[in-house]
């Protein structure tokens, strides 16, 4: 959710879907303001599908889905589909500026002209079996190690004169 007058004060209800970035129209909301009409503006898909399916369990009249622009809306047409579908009991009105009248209910001629919905590239997956075959004829890098009495390196440990200060062992001499 992103706004609204969500105080549930009317006994109609409505979702606004608007498009990201685009705030609903001033003259929309004070109209629903003035008829005592809670609403809850949201600006993706799937927030807007669940605010209304929400709407409709609850037992308190039709529940209104205003598509504020929807030419502008990605995936109107899918929505209106859904709601078809699952949305018992829900409207699906339109919002349109310059148009007459600005505010109706939707019809099929309408979701005609609104664009698909855009499915994401699907990228190419290019699957290659395992290194076997491809294994590099490289030989492998000698390691250097300075070997004591045990055959352990020694490299990097405290001298005994070092080790004899951290114990505390004065008589010792190196």
């Amino acid at each position: 959710m992103d706004g609204g007058a969500d105080d549930r004060r009317g006994s109609s209800r409505c979702v606004l879907w608007h498009a990201p970035g685009v705030e609903p129209p001033p003259a929309l909301l004070s109209a629903l303001e003035k008829r005592e009409v809670s609403f809850v503006a949201v600006s993706d898909a799937y927030a807007a599908l669940a605010e209304i399916l929400v709407e409709a369990r609850r037992d308190s009249g039709r529940p209104v889905l205003v598509l504020v622009e929807p030419s502008g809306l990605s995936r109107a047409r899918e929505m209106h589909g859904v709601l078809g579908r699952s949305g018992k009991g829900v409207s699906v009105w339109m919002y349109a500026r310059g148009a007459n009248p600005a505010l109706r209910a939707v019809v099929a001629s309408d979701v005609e002209t609104w664009p698909e919905a855009t499915r994401p590239e699907v990228p190419q997956v290019q699957v290659v079996n395992g290194l076997r075959g491809r294994v590099l004829e490289a030989e492998p890098e000698p390691v250097e190690h300075d070997t004591a009495s045990n055959g352990a390196s020694t490299k990097g440990l405290l001298s005994r004169e070092e080790l004899a200060m951290l114990l505390g062992d004065e008589d010792q001499s190196a």
